[in-house]
């Protein structure tokens, strides 16, 4: 199994996902998932092995087992608290804006027709694409 996947490769009925991870300028793909599966549930998997002062994540992350393996790595979890949450914590709001670098990204693949409709139906040539996507945006 190839190491970009957190999991077995995606059915042809559903073409796979993106998750994004800026850690460092070299690392800005980090996995794919599946398309029918959602992204929160590899959250876990994506942070183990970083080594990070702040984690920045959307509201969709905000779980308390998540943000339990992030300070137990030493980190400082920076996400918005859902409407319903009982239990209130503060996060660093000017910090949090600077999610918007992994929007850019995400916005920057979306240009290109083939990677936002996901036409590929194998995750091999899904990251294919995508690695050609991210040379041709990286040389710009």
């Amino acid at each position: 199994m190839s190491p970009y996947y957190l999991e077995k490769p995606p059915i042809a009925a559903s073409p796979p996902k993106i998750i994004a991870s800026l850690s460092k300028p070299s690392s800005g793909l980090h996995a794919l998932t599946g398309g029918q599966t959602s992204e929160y549930g590899q959250a876990t998997c994506l942070i183990t092995g970083f080594s990070a002062d702040y984690v920045l994540a959307d509201k969709g992350y905000d779980s308390d087992a998540f943000i339990a393996q992030i300070t137990s790595q030493g980190s400082q979890a920076v996400i918005p608290l859902r409407r319903n949450r009982k239990e209130q914590r503060d996060y660093d709001e000017g910090l949090y804006r600077e999610r918007n670098l992994v929007e850019r990204c995400f916005l920057k693949f979306k240009r290109y027709r083939r990677i936002a409709t996901r036409y590929e139906r194998l995750a091999r040539n899904y990251l294919s694409m995508l690695c050609l996507v991210s040379s041709i945006i990286w040389l710009a």
